[in-house]
């Protein structure tokens, strides 16, 4: 990736991530993530302060597979509003990787299925929508399914089955 491609891969990233990162930076790194967040070096917090409770530096490994695809992408004129689905999701996987906490897990989640409906292709997000099935709804995320027949288990909402038989 040519000098120009990654200045705007990580200007793309900076504009749709906002207050989020206080920067985003380009590293060509050999490791497997394609990004990561760092806390900035000048800064010193208390030990007691969770790392999400400050804007941290992004870096972006302009050598991953996926940061490259995003480039081909952002030089192909894409928008950053379609650029945006998979960027926040590389955000919140740095972010879980961190230690911090999701602002707001649904909507991970809801973009993840977004992410693999599109990545999967519309024959096979036609192909489950015929049969009810949602890719798009978190709402039933972490239910059990329903026990089978002759089954004394039985679902919870964290999703653990309990045995019916031992309470």
């Amino acid at each position: 990736m040519d000098c120009m491609d990654t200045a705007k891969i990580c200007q793309v990233i900076k504009n749709v991530l906002g207050d989020r990162v206080r920067s985003v930076e380009a590293d060509h790194a050999s490791c497997a993530s394609p990004c990561a967040l760092v806390k900035p070096e000048l800064v010193t917090l208390p030990a007691e302060t969770p790392p999400s409770s400050f804007a941290m530096n992004m870096v972006v490994n302009v050598e991953h597979p996926i940061v490259r695809h995003l480039s081909k992408r952002c030089a192909a004129g894409l928008s950053c509003e379609t650029l945006a689905d998979p960027i926040l999701s590389l955000f919140e996987i740095a972010s879980i990787v961190a230690g911090c906490c999701l602002d707001d897990p649904k909507m991970f989640a809801t973009r993840i299925y977004r992410i693999l409906e599109s990545d999967l292709g519309s024959s096979q997000a036609h192909s489950d929508s015929s049969r009810g099935v949602s890719n798009t709804d978190p709402s039933c995320d972490g239910v059990a399914s329903s026990p089978e027949k002759g089954s004394n288990r039985q679902p919870t909402l964290e999703g653990e089955v309990q045995d019916s038989a031992l309470k």
